[in-house]
C-alpha cells in the first residue's frame, strides 16, 4: 500500500462506474474487488489505527501527569511562599512578645512607645524582603485611584482640587499590584 496521508479514490474517466481504485485495491473488468488487496488493506488501515490510538491514550496519559504533576507544584509553591512570609515575620513577633513581657508597673510610655517603633520596622523589613512596599502620599499629591482610596473630600490650605489632602492611612503595594490603597481625603473641586 502506499505511504498516503490521506488516501483518494480514482474514477474512470467518464465517471459513471465504481471506482477503478481505492488506495492499493485494484478492481478487475468486472468491478469486484481482489478481496486479498482488500483484506490487507483493512488489516493496515485496523493497525495503523490501533497505533493512532494507543499514541493518543498515551498523550493524554502524560498530560493527565503534567496536570496532576502542575497541581502539586502550586501547591508546594503556594505553601513555601506562605512559610517565607511567616518565617520573616517571626522576629517582629518575639520582639512584641518581649515587650509584652515587660512589667507595666517599670516601662516607661516613651520605652513603650519605642518598642512598638522597633516592632513596626522589623515588621516592615520583613515585608520588604518579599516585595512589599508602603504607599505613602504627600499631602498635596495628585489623586491616583489606582493607589489611593477616597474615603472623604475635605479642603486644605494649599491643596489643589483633586489631589490629596490628608492621609488617613497607608497602603501597600507588591511590584505594579496594590495590596491596599491608601485611605486618603482629597481636595474638592472649587465651585
Amino acid at each position: 500500500m502506499a505511504n498516503h496521508e490521506h488516501e483518494t479514490v480514482d474514477r474512470d474517466q467518464n465517471n459513471d462506474g465504481p471506482p477503478a481504485t481505492f488506495g492499493d485495491i485494484i478492481r478487475d473488468e468486472s468491478g469486484n474487488l481482489d478481496a486479498s488487496d482488500a483484506q490487507a488493506f483493512f488489516e493496515k488501515l485496523s493497525s495503523d489505527f490501533e497505533e493512532m490510538e494507543s499514541r493518543w491514550k498515551r498523550s493524554l496519559a502524560d498530560f493527565q501527569n503534567f496536570q496532576r504533576r502542575a497541581a502539586g507544584n502550586e501547591v508546594e509553591a503556594r505553601a513555601r511562599g506562605v512559610r517565607d512570609v511567616c518565617e520573616s515575620m517571626l522576629g517582629a513577633l518575639d520582639s512584641l512578645d518581649m515587650a509584652l513581657s515587660q512589667d507595666p508597673a517599670s516601662i516607661t510610655p516613651e520605652q513603650m512607645f519605642q518598642a512598638i517603633g522597633t516592632i513596626r520596622a522589623e515588621a516592615m523589613k520583613a515585608m520588604a524582603r518579599h516585595g512589599v512596599v508602603p504607599i505613602e502620599p504627600e499631602v498635596g499629591e495628585a489623586f491616583n485611584p489606582g493607589r489611593h482610596e477616597a474615603v472623604m473630600q475635605q479642603p486644605a490650605e494649599g491643596v489643589g482640587p483633586g489631589c490629596v489632602s490628608r492621609v488617613f492611612q497607608s497602603g501597600y503595594a507588591m511590584g505594579e499590584r496594590v495590596l491596599r490603597p491608601a485611605k486618603v481625603a482629597v481636595a474638592p473641586a472649587e465651585g
